[in-house]
């Protein structure tokens, strides 16, 4: 059989606790053959490069942004909104040529482009259990997952029908719940993180200290 390598991008915005695994997922696509971006916001580029990522910035940095006061309502769904609208606006064409988008954390906008794209996308979530679920949970999770959904569809609807316009994309109904949670999501166990950065042997913990 003839082995068929891909280009990926990976797409993540949030704390140390989203960018670390995906970096360590990034540098085992890599290992293996593949060409694999990250895409993150710029306070993780050195960080990225001395572990031998190929990175791209995107997006507002988290740390030492001055719009970001704190961790409330007020200043974090703003935020939340520009990196929707960057997102939405940047990546099409700094993800020209990837095969597959896979994203984490605040990476609300990646799927409309990979719709634009049209090329297969994926979210990835390093906790044992998150609001997002996937298809297969009890009904519990998913009636949580469900009022999570049609919350985050108020916060965030609107941004998303903006990114959406912006990509000549036909507009969607819960906005959020069909971009995020309709996807299939790679849902991993809290070792997940540790066994990439084992595999790798790059990412560690005193690699930088980052929140």
């Amino acid at each position: 059989f003839r082995r068929v390598l891909f280009r990926s991008g990976l797409v993540v915005s949030g704390s140390r606790g989203d960018v670390q695994p995906m970096l360590a997922v990034t540098l085992g696509l890599r290992d293996a053959g593949h060409d694999a971006v990250a895409f993150c916001s710029p306070d993780n580029a050195a960080w990225a490069q001395h572990l031998g990522c190929r990175f791209v910035s995107i997006g507002e940095p988290l740390r030492e942004n001055a719009s970001l006061t704190d961790w409330g309502a007020r200043d974090f769904d703003p935020f939340i909104r520009r990196q929707t609208a960057i997102q939405g606006r940047d990546l099409p064409w700094l993800a020209a040529g990837c095969d597959l988008l896979v994203g984490s954390g605040l990476a609300f906008g990646v799927p409309l482009v990979a719709e634009r794209l049209r090329i297969p996308y994926r979210y990835v979530s390093f906790v044992p259990a998150s609001f997002l679920g996937t298809t297969r949970d009890p009904i519990a999770t998913r009636l949580t997952r469900a009022a999570a959904d049609r919350y985050a569809d108020l916060r965030y609807g609107a941004a998303l029908d903006a990114a959406r316009r912006s990509l000549a994309l036909e507009p969607a109904e819960e906005a959020l719940a069909r971009e995020q949670v309709r996807v299939e999501h790679l849902q991993c166990d809290g070792a997940a993180p540790v066994a990439a950065v084992r595999f790798t042997g790059r990412v560690r913990q005193e690699d930088a200290t980052h929140p």
